[in-house]
């Protein structure tokens, strides 16, 4: 995450945000972590400062702020995420253009 163009997440509308800020990791059992990059203006996990040297666990709900006044996100993960979306997004389509 970062305003770097060569961002998986590019953030580039706020200067509190560094080009390499955090990064966000899921390990193979599905755990997600985030870890700040050294950036200039931190990285904060529901109000609390990420380190640098190591990383916070991160669940759907928690807060993620770039930054002391940088932009704020919610994040969002796993099975509660992932049944909000479409089993078959083709038929879903299809038959909203019919409902039109």
């Amino acid at each position: 995450v970062g305003r770097g163009a060569a961002c998986n997440c590019c953030v580039s509308a706020s200067q509190a945000v560094s080009n390499r800020h955090a990064a966000v990791d899921i390990d193979r059992e599905g755990k997600a972590s985030i870890k700040d990059l050294a950036s200039r203006n931190g990285t904060f996990l529901n109000d609390h400062r990420v380190p640098q040297d190591g990383g916070f666990v991160i669940k759907s709900g928690d807060s993620v702020r770039l930054g002391v006044d940088g932009p704020t996100y919610l994040f969002e993960y796993g099975p509660a995420y992932y049944c909000r979306w479409p089993q078959d997004p083709e038929r879903v389509r299809a038959m909203q253009r019919r409902h039109r």
